[in-house]
């Protein structure tokens, strides 16, 4: 057995022990993602890499990757994602019971602070400025915990109940920080890194 084989097996059994090692990245050049999604089953997980022209992300080819979506089953989803275009990356989460948002939501995976942050979904709320840009990873697997709350925002025709969505602990981000609402990011057409 090989050393990378090898490593990839410590890495898949420290993962299932709840230990995050980080494995080297893998022969296919794929990175494994499992999105650890609590309170919000069943609800429709998707992932798109779009590059602002004037951004900083590396490399910045393709400019424009949607990675399909999924549906969180036992509180989890798993991607491929090539892992040389992890950087960029965001995340979208549709539940069956958000109102009418004008707006598709997007994982807040940090606000630029240093560390991996854990919030309640009180601080969550509270936060005013945000990102939903992965700084990536060259590691064939990666795990990112995200918690999910409901909040009211300004929808469509008033009111509507949206999906607060926020890495817990946050991850390492890259892009620019947004104003958030209630905490809260989207995007009508992509989100742009």
């Amino acid at each position: 057995m090989n050393i990378t084989v090898l490593a990839t097996l410590a890495s898949a059994a420290a993962l299932a022990a709840g230990i995050g090692i980080a494995a080297p990245a893998s022969a296919t050049g794929t990175t494994e993602v499992t999105l650890v999604v609590r309170g919000c089953e069943g609800c429709t997980v998707g992932m798109v890499r779009a590059l602002r022209t004037d951004g900083n992300v590396k490399p910045s080819r393709p400019q424009f990757w949607e990675g399909g979506s999924a549906k969180v089953a036992n509180g989890r989803v798993t991607f491929s994602i090539p892992t040389d275009i992890t950087s960029g990356v965001s995340f979208t989460i549709s539940p069956p019971w958000e109102g009418n948002t004008g707006r598709v939501s997007n994982f807040v995976l940090g606000d630029g602070a240093q560390g991996r942050q854990r919030l309640t979904a009180t601080q969550a709320k509270d936060r005013r400025r945000a990102t939903a840009c992965w700084a990536g990873t060259s590691a064939a697997m990666a795990t990112i915990r995200v918690s999910v709350a409901r909040v009211k925002v300004q929808g469509i025709g008033g009111p509507a109940t949206a999906a607060l969505v926020w890495a817990n602990p946050s991850v390492s981000t890259t892009g620019l920080l947004r104003s958030t609402e209630k905490g809260t990011l989207g995007n009508q057409d992509a989100y742009y890194c």
